[in-house]
């Protein structure tokens, strides 16, 4: 009896250990994810060094900067010719830097390639060059680092350009909503400065692997003779056997977003994890979204906000019809498959963060998986604090008047007096008095008011010349913007981008 008791007593000792060390693995594996960030970046980075105390990446020296600029604002053709000549004849710790703009800039009359280079021909030829999409596919290691001027779609345009290794994206603020773009554009001489001296925070945003595969079906080997039920006739052919064969990938920094497209029938998708089934998705679409797209399409759908250093992918549907599918998140580790059924009534269409627009047939489908290529964007503070910031500049969460507290009732109710009229020691009467006051006090206010509109000018004056002093050395282009109303960006179309990587591949 005694020995049973022994044996009992070691077994839940083993089981407990067992217990600890799983706990101990599972608390170290934390730890490694809370570091990811950094070690990431030492693989990604190689001319820079990391000071691992702050979690910093800065280079020794950078060589290469490539400006994206939003096309079809012409308002942003002059602010990246003014950051390009702030690169080439300002900056005094980018002596050495070699600056990209997109290429077609160069016939851009507001952007005025041809007086920049009358005017610095030797830094021009030294340090101002320009980029395309064939450039990005082919060396996308050539550039340091990457700077933005858009809004959240022009962020996304630069993770369409690479689809491979991303260099650390540093976006300002010039677009609408700006969730994604946390720089103010006036400022930026000095957080560049402050990048290149001093480093920068690294926030490594997860992207999805989306490989979409099509239908195909070819003959077998085998022969088989198919004959009719009454055995009067027969017919002696190949069978057919049906296949996939994976025609492109995509990596998407926000969603991949499967609708039904022009058809008028609601989508029907078979959804896989893992290669088991988890539901058919009877809706006007599914989107496919990372932690960082979880602000885009997905909570437009009622999906959950998700903060960008949790390792997920979210299912959202889009108008399902039922009132239990509720959107969903899986580990990023989750191998996910979205297929077209053969028995669906009509097609389905897919968009890689709104670009590259295909459509999926009966027995198409696409596989999405974690993608091993990040998306380095460059923080304000830390990627917290940025994101929480966002969430209630762009998306005022959870904004509301802060309720009263009793007390702060009750004693505004105390304070509470008539308002009576003042007294008139004069032989006039109360109403006459009263008049006399509203007059005085519309006067004040007249008065006051047009103080105000010549304070207000004169300041805008004063920022106005500030600004011609800062802008110096622009002094030598004295024609009018007016004449180049329709000088706009045109960008880069899909097909542009897609034909480049097919170029590089080939």
């Amino acid at each position: 009896m005694e020995f049973q008791q022994l044996v009992n007593s070691l077994q839940t000792q083993s089981s407990t250990l067992h217990t600890d060390r799983l706990s101990d693995t599972a608390e170290a594996v934390r730890q490694v994810s809370k570091n990811i960030e950094e070690e990431s970046v030492i693989l990604y980075i190689q001319s820079c060094t990391i000071n691992s105390g702050k979690s910093k990446l800065q280079w020794d020296q950078p060589r290469n900067v490539m400006i994206i600029t939003k096309p079809g604002d012409v308002s942003l053709i002059n602010m990246t010719r003014k950051l390009a000549l702030w690169f080439l004849t300002t900056s005094k710790t980018c002596q050495e830097v070699k600056v990209f703009v997109d290429e077609k800039l160069k016939v851009s009359k507001r952007f005025k390639y041809e007086k920049i280079v009358a005017h610095y021909p030797q830094e021009v030829q030294q340090k101002l060059s320009f980029w395309t999409p064939l450039l990005c596919a082919n060396q996308p290691h050539l550039f340091d680092f990457v700077i933005t001027l858009g809004g959240d779609g022009t962020v996304l345009f630069a993770s369409w350009l690479f689809q491979s290794y991303v260099p650390p994206v540093i976006p300002f603020h010039l677009g609408s909503l700006g969730f994604l773009t946390p720089f103010d554009f006036e400022d930026f001489d000095i957080y560049l400065k402050e990048f290149i001296d001093s480093g920068m925070r690294v926030n490594l945003r997860s992207r999805l692997s989306c490989t979409v595969y099509r239908h195909q079906q070819r003959p077998t080997t085998n022969q088989k003779q198919l004959c009719c039920d009454q055995g009067n006739t027969c017919y002696c052919g190949n069978a057919m056997e049906t296949t996939a064969v994976p025609a492109e990938t995509y990596q998407v920094i926000n969603d991949l977003v499967i609708d039904r497209g022009p058809s008028p029938y609601m989508s029907l998708l078979e959804l896989f994890g893992d290669d088991m089934h988890l539901t058919t998705v009877q809706a006007d679409g599914l989107a496919i979204s990372t932690p960082t797209g979880s602000t885009a399409y997905s909570l437009s759908a009622h999906g959950s906000l998700t903060h960008p250093g949790i390792h997920a992918t979210l299912i959202t549907p889009i108008c399902p019809h039922t009132l239990s599918f509720r959107p969903t998140l899986v580990p990023d580790s989750m191998e996910l498959r979205i297929c077209v059924p053969y028995h669906s009534r009509s097609t389905a269409w897919a968009s890689f963060d709104g670009r590259g627009r295909i459509e999926l047939r009966q027995g198409d489908y696409i596989k999405v998986n974690a993608s091993k290529y990040s998306f380095p964007t460059v923080c304000k503070k830390d990627p917290t604090t940025d994101w929480f910031n966002s969430l209630s500049t762009c998306l005022h969460w959870n904004k509301r008047t802060t309720q009263k507290s009793f007390a702060i009732v009750e004693s505004s109710r105390r304070k509470i007096t008539p308002i009576t009229p003042t007294t008139n020691h004069h032989f006039t009467s109360s109403k006459d008095s009263l008049s006399d006051q509203m007059f005085t006090i519309l006067t004040d206010n007249k008065e006051t008011y047009f103080m105000n509109q010549q304070q207000q000018q004169q300041q805008q004056q004063q920022q106005q010349q500030q600004q011609q002093q800062q802008s110096s050395f622009f002094i030598y282009d004295d024609s009018s913007s007016s004449d180049n109303d329709d000088d706009t960006l045109q960008g880069w179309a899909d097909e542009e981008i897609i034909k480049a990587r097919t170029y590089i591949f080939e």
